[in-house]
């Protein structure tokens, strides 16, 4: 009878060793490790101080005249944190944040705001604005909305950046850019083309302000856009009436290019997104739906933003260099067994930003091809050799269709490595 009951007791025993083991493993399996520093580094959300007002104007910009921007912007702030707060717990994959679309100002459907990209675009701008009425109410009201907006010299978003955030209404401020420039084509038409100039230099002036001030990446590059298209057009405009004021514009210096504040905003947006999903049912696939310990097994959310953490602050350094540098830091973390899903979100997301920073260094080449081009009329038509901003190695710049241009490290999307000269 000793012996049985030693028996049940050693059962006893390899019972609770067998549940503690698989207690441990289970531990193993499911834990996720601790933010890195330098992750919560780039957590951190800056204090707000100053900024939320051009945030709120920005939130604003398509509210209806009787509507003050600042106020309505404030409001939509307001509502997109709650949702953003139901997201982050879970309770929603989706935000229904919004202005009253039947109240909200639509600029659309005219050719004159086309993409300045595309062509032919800058052939119906110019042929068409003489005859353009930018005086109608609309036109007149996000004018002067755009420029209360670039007299901010502090932005901030003051919200979580997660995916389900509206952004603002960017392309209205695009239309608005257009209808000073048209404003100015036609200034130029009647005459007046040293006063055009020195209204297209202040414009671009004040676009370098919201380009320093913004922390949204996207507002970067539609101001970025704004910018280069605003250099086309005074381009076109010097060329086109033998303007002999001569005038330069400095490159962007590397304050402005940088996408610090930008990166570490989408930074925020992603460990946001991988928190979220985490507990979701609709993690591996909407239409099947597996208990959320299964992503637990094979996703650690702090680990795998661990992971980006050290190409976030590499690609942060690299955006504040002039000329462009290589990223020369290529090496992949070693991943964990126990993080397969999030080691496949890495890979993926690990180039995603690279685009945006050899694009935001093209700008200059732009610039440096304006300066160069008009430092001596007797140049154009002719070779012109300069110093390629982006690499920092002299080049002759080649003659296109209407352009100069000079060659860029990528696919040139927006006509930032080319200067229009005509149309």
């Amino acid at each position: 009878m000793k012996t049985l009951g030693l028996g049940k007791t050693g059962f006893a025993v390899g019972i609770v060793l067998v549940l503690a083991l698989w207690t441990l493993v289970l531990y193993i399996l499911l834990a996720d490790e601790e933010l890195s520093v330098d992750s919560k580094k780039l957590l951190e959300k800056p204090f707000v101080n100053s900024g939320a007002e051009a945030y709120y104007f920005l939130m604003g910009f398509d509210v209806a005249a009787d509507d003050d921007p600042v106020k309505e912007g404030k409001k939509l702030a307001e509502k997109i944190k709650i949702e953003n707060n139901k997201y982050l717990n879970e309770q929603t994959e989706t935000a229904t944040v919004s202005y009253p679309e039947h109240k909200k100002i639509v600029i659309a459907g005219e050719a004159i705001f086309c993409k300045y990209w595309e062509d032919n675009c800058y052939k119906t701008i110019f042929e068409n604005a003489p005859l353009f009425n930018e005086k109608l109410q609309n036109h007149i009201l996000i004018t002067e909305r755009l420029e209360k907006f670039l007299s901010f010299k502090t932005y901030q978003t003051i919200t979580q950046n997660t995916i389900i955030e509206p952004k603002p209404p960017y392309k209205l401020t695009t239309n608005a850019s257009r209808l000073i420039l048209i404003h100015n084509i036609k200034l130029a038409s009647l005459g007046m083309i040293d006063q055009a100039e020195v209204n297209i230099l202040e414009h671009i002036k004040k676009l370098r302000t919201a380009l320093l001030a913004t922390d949204d990446l996207i507002g970067k590059m539609v101001f970025l856009s704004q910018l280069a298209e605003s250099i086309d057009v005074l381009a076109v405009l010097h060329n086109k009436y033998n303007a002999m004021k001569p005038f330069y514009i400095d490159e962007l210096t590397g304050e402005e290019l940088s996408l610090e504040s930008a990166l570490k905003n989408e930074f925020r947006g992603i460990y946001h997104l991988y928190q979220s999903q985490n507990n979701s049912k609709n993690f591996w696939s909407t239409s099947i739906k597996l208990p959320t310990f299964v992503n637990h097994l094979a996703f650690k959310p702090n680990m795998t933003i661990n992971y980006l953490s050290e190409d976030m602050e590499n690609l942060i350094d690299r955006s504040k260099l002039l000329p462009f540098q290589n990223n020369t830091e290529t090496s992949t973390p070693t991943f964990s067994i126990f993080n397969v899903a999030g080691a496949s979100l890495y890979l993926l997301s690990r180039n995603v930003f690279d685009e945006y920073l050899p694009r935001t260094r093209s700008i200059n080449i732009k610039i440096a091809l304006l300066n160069s081009v008009f430092s001596d009329k007797n140049l154009q038509g002719n070779t012109v050799e300069l110093i390629n901003p982006f690499y920092g190695t002299q080049e002759k710049a080649e003659y296109r269709l209407n352009k100069i241009c000079l060659k860029g490290p990528i696919e040139d999307k927006r006509g930032f490595n080319c200067l229009q000269l005509n149309y």
